[in-house]
């Protein structure tokens, strides 16, 4: 499943995903890494997000650390990028991933 987010050039906002539906029993997003592609297939992630931003949290306050996020920042309008979030949860080995489209436009 991919999302769809809309930024302007300027903003600088935070953005993720919540795995909650997806956590098989007893399990929570451990770590993630985060990867910004632009449409020629360059890794952008140090231009388009805040060095050191990435965050685990509990999103819905049930003990749970289930969503991971980012602040994202910059672009060039008229481009979409793939911000792709890649959670490691905490056993069984499981690995969960979810692509943002980031489409950059000027309002």
């Amino acid at each position: 499943m991919s999302f769809y987010y809309t930024k302007q050039p300027s903003e600088i906002e935070r953005v993720g995903v919540d795995f909650n539906n997806r956590l098989p029993s007893g399990n929570s997003v451990a770590s993630a890494t985060y990867v910004v592609i632009d449409p020629a297939g360059t890794d952008v992630t140090t231009t388009l997000t805040v060095t050191g931003s990435g965050s685990i949290t509990d999103n819905d306050s049930d003990g749970t650390d289930d969503t991971a996020s980012i602040k994202v920042q910059a672009g060039t309008t008229g481009i979409k990028y793939k911000l792709t979030i890649v959670a490691t949860l905490t056993s069984n080995s499981i690995i969960l991933e979810e692509d943002i489209v980031i489409d950059v436009k000027a309002r």
